[in-house]
């Protein structure tokens, strides 16, 4: 059970976006996902960390903005670990920063960042699948995106949710060369 795990995700409450990405990789770590709140952990939260006795590490998705310092420090002080946080300037580096922590993925999954419909949709398969998700614009890549797609050699194929309305036939076209 839970209380046997030996990793824990932790991510807000508040940002999807973040959420949504920490589900595959706490799946892929046999972690759960906890919830914070910006600037508190619930007691909730606090107790199940407290009820895992082989905790060995503590991964937390979302940056300052979305779970503060002092929520961090407070992780901390539960757990007697030091936790790693991840982060990036906006959701999309994030979903990058992210996709890096899986091993060798040979699939990823590519959504609109700004259509909570399409990420949210993408977001079962993630899981069961172990599936890093990217999150875009509609035209154009964040860099750390980009670098991904193009430098992880174990990628034989991208899922891209959502019609040209989300994603353009012209990214749709760049991924495709990238992921060969």
């Amino acid at each position: 059970g839970y209380k046997d795990y030996t990793n824990a995700v932790i991510t807000s409450g508040d940002a999807f976006a973040d959420a949504l990405m920490a589900v595959p990789y706490a799946k892929s770590v046999n972690a759960p996902v906890l919830m914070v709140k910006k600037d508190s952990v619930p007691n909730e939260t606090k107790a199940s960390l407290t009820a895992a006795k082989n905790l060995k590490t503590l991964t937390i998705i979302g940056g300052p903005g979305t779970v503060t310092d002092a929520t961090k420090l407070a992780l901390e002080g539960v757990t007697r670990l030091n936790a790693k946080r991840v982060s990036g300037k906006d959701r999309f580096a994030l979903s990058a920063e992210v996709a890096k922590l899986f091993n060798e993925p040979k699939q990823v999954m590519i959504a609109n960042g700004l259509v909570p419909s399409d990420a949210l949709t993408s977001g079962p398969l993630s899981q069961r699948d172990q599936l890093p998700i990217l999150l875009v614009r509609t035209k154009g890549f964040d860099a750390g995106v980009e670098s991904y797609l193009k430098d992880t050699k174990s990628l034989e194929k991208a899922i891209l949710v959502g019609g040209p309305a989300s994603i353009s036939e012209e990214s749709a076209k760049s991924i495709a060369d990238w992921i060969k």
